[in-house]
């Protein structure tokens, strides 16, 4: 049965549910759903990102490797170097004069000296910086050179020049040489030489060890050192800082050591004296023999007197208080 247009047209009633939402509810939540803000943001300004990653890249790759495992003053200073070899004689003496900077020597295989120097220096090229090589009588001294004077020492260390300038050196020096060393800033290390040395700085630690004798002298710092004669007076001297000598067991010399705040410790017998009232502390004797004198003297610090082998190791340091002497020694 076919209908009329009418009942075409006639709207369907609603029927009640409970489940039933209204569609513009529905539509409403379609709306809602919005692309990712965080896609949205990169997709923008990923042109960005990508700039700023490669630029950071960049920079670590030139600029970070100078930073690592380096020292400020070493990334401050530009550095360049000084060689130098040529002979010397037995008995004739290597000398070195410093004002900032380490100094070290050590036994040369042959019969030449060899200099290595780094130079250092703030505000100017260290290349211009001349270093002087003084040859005298069989003798030959390094220093930094005087302006216009290259065979003679500059005074003040800086060569005439504004800007610290540093020079650390290394000199190998051969059997039977002497040798001698002076800075005001920087520590002195001497290791296996066979001569007579004499040390001196102001701010930095001594340590020598060589089968000869030896003099140390320094204001800030501890001294160490072997030696293996004692033909020779042997004087170690400081103001704050430990002394610790070694002698051989057999060695014949006058020894006193005076210390005014720290303790005083021997493998030979020595008188201890203990000054009242105040901390000072002295100990004299005679080892062997006697003959030379030994002299080790120093305000802030311990100090130490130990038998050691002919060209020996290093001694130890000093403990930081005084230690009973050893039987056979006597006490004041």
């Amino acid at each position: 049965m076919k209908r009329g247009p009418r009942e075409q047209e006639r709207p369907v009633p609603e029927m009640p549910d409970e489940g039933f939402e209204p569609r513009s509810v529905v539509r409403s939540e379609r709306r809602a759903v919005p692309e990712p803000i965080p896609s949205t943001w990169l997709g923008r300004h990923w042109v960005s990102v990508v700039g700023v990653s490669i630029g950071l890249l960049v920079s670590l790759w030139r600029f970070g490797g100078a930073h690592v495992n380096r020292s400020p003053s070493r990334v401050a200073f530009p550095m360049a170097e000084f060689h130098w070899h040529g002979p010397v004689t037995v008995g004739h003496r290597v000398e070195v004069r410093g004002v900032s900077g380490a100094i070290r020597a050590v036994a040369a295989a042959g019969n030449e000296v060899e200099v290595t120097a780094l130079k250092r220096a703030r505000g100017m090229n260290p290349a211009e910086i001349p270093v002087a090589v003084i040859q005298r009588d069989g003798d030959v001294t390094f220093c930094a050179a005087a302006p216009g004077a290259p065979g003679e020492c500059a005074e003040g260390g800086n060569a005439g020049r504004a800007g610290g300038v540093s020079i650390e050196y290394t000199v190998q020096v051969p059997t039977g040489v002497l040798f001698t060393a002076r800075t005001v800033n920087g520590g002195i290390t001497v290791d296996g030489l066979t001569a007579a040395a004499e040390l001196e700085t102001v701010n930095g630690p001594i340590e020598v060890s060589t089968t000869g004798t030896a003099r140390a002298t320094t204001v800030n710092g501890s001294i160490r050192a072997a030696v293996g004669s004692t033909g020779e007076d042997l004087t170690f001297e400081t103001v704050n800082g430990s002394i610790s000598v070694a002698v051989p067991e057999n060695a014949s010399v006058d020894v006193r050591a005076e210390t005014m705040s720290g303790g005083i410790s021997t493998e030979f017998p020595l008188n201890i004296e203990t000054a009242r009232p105040g901390p000072q502390k002295t100990a004299t004797g005679r080892i062997g023999s006697g003959g030379h004198q030994l002299k080790m003297e120093t305000v802030n610090g311990s100090i130490a007197l130990r038998k050691a082998t002919q060209g020996g190791p290093l001694p130890p340091p000093p403990p930081p208080r005084a230690t009973r002497p050893l039987p056979g020694s006597e006490r004041q």
